[in-house]
């Protein structure tokens, strides 16, 4: 029930190894930068009133925030995901 279908999270809670319990978006010098994206949640990049609502919350450019989600959707175990031209936490 804790990982809510996600393999990746039940991965997370069965682990006894730091370095997957603690993925490095969680870590206190990295998650700041989530923080934006965890507000909105989701947002279609080909809407312009979303890309405004990105920059309004992050207090900075959407290319700032786009970059940081690109960064975290390559890596292992990202906790961001894009589909199309949507973007989810």
């Amino acid at each position: 029930g804790e990982s809510r279908r996600s393999i990746g999270i039940l991965r997370r809670l069965l682990s006894v190894s730091s370095e997957v319990s603690q993925p490095s978006w969680s870590q206190p010098d990295e998650g700041p930068s989530l923080v934006p994206i965890l507000v909105v949640g989701a947002w279609d990049e080909t809407k312009e009133a979303d890309r405004q609502l990105i920059e309004s919350v992050a207090r900075k450019p959407y290319q700032d925030v786009l970059n940081t989600a690109l960064r975290w959707q390559n890596e292992s175990d990202p906790p961001i995901h894009k589909t199309g031209d949507i973007w989810k936490l």
